[in-house]
């Protein structure tokens, strides 16, 4: 149950900053929320939170894959 709640949370944090990141989104540049979260899902962390920098670093990784056709 604790684990749930922390994924809800850590969905939330995500969600949060892709509406920051999708605001200064262009058609070439667009990550989906799916792709941003699975790799927030994928990268551990020291506690259940995720940093603003973190999901920003996150974010650039994922665009630069789509930038290279992967």
């Amino acid at each position: 149950m604790l684990t749930e709640a922390n994924e809800r949370d850590q969905e939330r944090q995500v969600w949060e900053m892709y509406l920051v990141l999708y605001a200064t989104m262009t058609e070439e540049n667009y990550i989906s929320f799916e792709d941003v979260l699975k790799e927030a899902r994928n990268k551990p962390t020291d506690d259940n939170n995720i940093s603003s920098q973190k999901l920003i670093q996150m974010a650039e990784k994922v665009k630069e894959r789509h930038k290279g056709g992967e």
